[in-house]
């Protein structure tokens, strides 16, 4: 089953299979009892609750099924879906949590939370404030302070701490934009934190890339702006008082730090950008492309594509094929299908396609270019992505690919299966997992197939990408 469209933000949240099977079942239970969020009340919940927990199941199984679907009704009921308080069916011998202001319940849906009350410190704060009679308007840093104290006494984990203290300068962060509490929170962060604080122009610059770019892209801008913003600010310098001069100044020095190329030139592209926004903004007089030149952007060197040979290939898919580990096979499927490592932990269970002439297809989910794709699978192939299928197979897999948690395997693990597969062959270089897709459109394209095929295979936006791994041959 399906869930529904509104639901769906909160499965993509919680990647673990036991989540989302919970909201499939609970969801299943609801369309059986003719019953709508909306018409949810707390009789309902609890009777599929006790559903739920009337299988002969472990007593510590219960206790994460009664976690987890409260965790559910939480997030439901901050986003208004559900009408009553699932404080309800907490137990009486654990105190309740205290009832949010709507100041936090407003933030909460603003940072899109999902819901997990009960690891944020927003209500232990809040009742530390009904005790103390302290309202927002006259909050303290010394009050701050005297909190954090007193949950550090609570809390024995640093790391559960640090967490606690971090979600809560968040929380007043966001109340100091709101004009909610007279003093601004970054008073009560440390030194090397403050310094980490981008300026107020590119802390706008990046909140806008945030609509358009991906997460990651967003990181590697916020990075490039912090360092540069650093160094104004060690040469007294401000963005009006920016010369061409400076900028070459700025450059050299990236260069003497020993950075690559590559890591240049994507600094050097990250400060045009931001240039040419601060002009369309009005908060830069002189022209971004005159500050900074095409012929700053370092050249980028031009490598071979590294297939493994022939000889280490063959011997190389005969040990990952011999061995009987789940990495091992996931490293073959690799070899077979040329999908990177990050797509292949990203594949889900049921994972095949097939079309009305019987022909079989890999489906990959989105992956690095933000692009979907089917590869073709012959017999041993498609023999083998239903090996992995049936492989820890129960009603809590997910993935293909998945360790005794039920979770995605970390990058290690096939790191350390392709050094001991290969160990001894002659791979000419390092072997990577990368390398594997390289092999891979090798043989096709030595095959006799077209450049363009190849490129929808391997799910390139351009042709000028898979040139690269036609160069050499």
């Amino acid at each position: 089953m399906r869930l529904p469209q509104k639901i769906r933000p909160y499965a993509a949240t919680k990647a673990g299979a036991t989540d989302v099977w919970l909201q499939r079942r609970f969801h299943r239970w609801l369309q059986g009892q003719q019953l709508s969020l909306s018409k949810l009340l707390p009789k309902h919940a609890a009777c599929f609750l006790a559903e739920l927990l009337r299988r002969t199941l472990t007593p510590t199984t219960k206790a994460i099924y009664r976690r987890k679907f409260l965790q559910y009704l939480d997030w439901l009921y901050l986003k208004g879906f559900i009408r009553f308080n699932p404080d309800w069916f907490r137990p009486k011998s654990r105190p309740k949590n205290v009832r949010l202001s709507d100041t936090a319940l407003r933030f909460l849906n603003h940072s899109k939370s999902t819901g997990d009350v009960g690891k944020h410190p927003l209500p232990q704060f809040h009742k530390w404030l009904s005790e103390q009679c302290i309202c927002l308007s006259k909050l303290t840093p010394e009050h701050i302070k005297r909190f954090l104290t007193d949950l550090s006494k609570r809390q024995v984990k640093q790391q559960a701490l640090n967490s606690s203290r971090c979600r809560l300068l968040r929380y007043l962060d966001w109340l100091h934009e709101e004009g909610t509490i007279p003093f601004d929170p970054n008073c009560l962060r440390p030194e090397y934190h403050k310094n980490n604080l981008l300026d107020d122009h590119a802390r706008r610059f990046v909140q806008y890339l945030r609509t358009t770019r991906k997460q990651s892209t967003v990181s590697g801008y916020t990075s490039t702006l912090r360092i540069f913003h650093q160094w104004l600010e060690s040469n007294n310098l401000t963005l009006k008082d920016i010369t061409r001069t400076h900028m070459t100044t700025w450059f050299a020095q990236l260069m003497d730090a020993g950075q690559s190329a590559s890591c240049r030139a994507g600094k050097v592209i990250h400060v045009r950008i931001y240039f040419s926004w601060l002009n369309e903004e009005g908060l830069l007089n002189t022209n971004a492309l005159h500050l900074v030149r095409t012929s700053d952007i370092p050249k980028l060197p031009q490598y071979l594509p590294r297939p493994l040979p022939p000889i280490a290939d063959k011997r190389l898919q005969e040990r990952l094929a011999a061995a009987d580990t789940i990495f091992h096979q996931g490293l073959l499927l690799m070899r077979k299908t040329g999908i990177r490592i990050g797509e292949l932990r990203a594949l889900p269970k049921n994972c095949t396609h097939s079309d009305y002439t019987g022909n079989h297809f890999l489906k990959v989910p989105l992956g690095k270019l933000n692009n979907e794709r089917l590869v073709p699978l012959d017999n041993d192939t498609l023999a083998l992505v239903k090996k992995l299928q049936e492989t820890n197979s129960g009603p809590f897999k997910q993935w293909l690919i998945e360790d005794h948690r039920n979770r995605k395997p970390a990058y290690h693990h096939y790191r350390a299966a392709l050094a001991e597969a290969s160990k001894g062959l002659d791979t000419g270089a390092k072997i990577t997992s990368h390398r594997l897709r390289h092999s891979y459109a090798t043989a096709l394209l030595n095959g006799g197939m077209s450049l363009v095929s190849v490129m929808k295979i391997l799910g390139h936006r351009s042709y000028r990408m898979t040139l690269r791994y036609a160069q050499g041959l």
